[in-house]
């Protein structure tokens, strides 16, 4: 399976829609925060392109993204999930909305301790089900994929050690915009693909119970 990976559109859905009808993808994955900061774009237009261009995509609720746009949109090809999973042709992909920090921008200011609450509330989701692929917008802490231009890690504790125990192939981020990049825990690939209103993207490939082929692209 190829996924196209983005996060932090921030209403540049004409860049959205570009880059689904370039690139080659069977999934598209939207690491959250779907809505522009002025409220003058949301979830809505993003599924309006989904349906435009007849792709499917699985996306979890960023810290600008309204509650509301959690559940089933256009008859299950574009799916938001929060505390939640989906199955995708044998894969699972599970999903945390919401974003550590920026309290001020709306949904969802979660603290360290608010996702390890959802990740008990996910755990009870999947029963015993092995996650292949987790989707959050925070990036978990300690990484390549959290660290904030002063140096700090903005990431989550949790999501870590979720992500140690279960060891998922793969886990798609975002959030921390300037820590585009790739990082490994254990043996699950760890990529923040960058804000996509920068153009920036990832692609890979899931084969084989790995994430192959990955590569960070700019449009």
């Amino acid at each position: 399976m190829r996924l196209l990976i983005v996060s932090d559109i921030h209403g540049r859905i004409e860049i959205l829609e570009r880059l689904i009808t370039r690139e080659e993808h069977d999934l598209l994955l939207i690491a959250g925060d779907m809505a522009s900061y002025s409220g003058m774009r949301d979830w809505r237009d993003v599924a309006e392109v989904i349906e435009r261009t007849g792709t499917r995509a699985i996306a979890v609720p960023g810290n600008v993204d309204g509650p509301e746009s959690i559940g089933s949109h256009l008859g299950g090809r574009f799916i938001v999930i929060h505390a939640d999973a989906v199955e995708v042709e044998g894969i699972t992909i599970a999903g945390i909305g919401g974003g550590t920090g920026f309290p001020s921008l709306g949904y969802s200011h979660y603290t360290d301790e608010h996702i390890g609450e959802e990740l008990k509330k996910l755990e009870e989701k999947l029963g015993g089900r092995r996650v292949h692929i987790l989707l959050t917008h925070t990036p978990p802490y300690g990484t390549k994929v959290d660290v904030l231009y002063s140096g700090e890690h903005a990431g989550s504790v949790n999501l870590r050690n979720f992500v140690e125990e279960k060891q998922p192939i793969l886990h798609a981020c975002g959030h921390v915009h300037e820590a585009r990049g790739v990082d490994r825990i254990g043996n699950t690939a760890v990529i923040n693909p960058g804000p996509l209103m920068w153009r920036y993207y990832a692609t890979t490939e899931i084969e084989d119970n790995k994430a192959t082929s990955i590569e960070m692209k700019r449009l």
